[in-house]
């Protein structure tokens, strides 16, 4: 019983503290992916533009917990 305790306030503790850089990596990475998408839109090749479309893969999940992160950090600020 202790361990199981012991084992869920770490992950709590450590979540806690990975919150915000993960939201920022979470953001970085879906603005990078994001303008990769764009210069990639303007080329004519093929390839290219299958790129364009697996880009998505990537990026639609992003977006996802980027808006969950919004909204998290939205309701902090209301909350206080």
């Amino acid at each position: 019983m202790v361990s199981t305790v012991t084992t869920t306030v770490v992950a709590v503790v450590t979540i806690g503290y990975l919150a915000a850089p993960l939201g920022a990596a979470c953001a970085v990475l879906l603005v990078g992916l994001l303008i990769h998408k764009e210069l990639t839109s303007s080329n004519t090749a093929p390839w290219v533009h299958l790129l364009g479309r697996v880009l998505n893969i990537a990026i639609i999940p992003l977006f996802i917990a980027f808006v969950f992160t919004l909204i998290v950090k939205i309701a902090d600020i209301l909350s206080k």
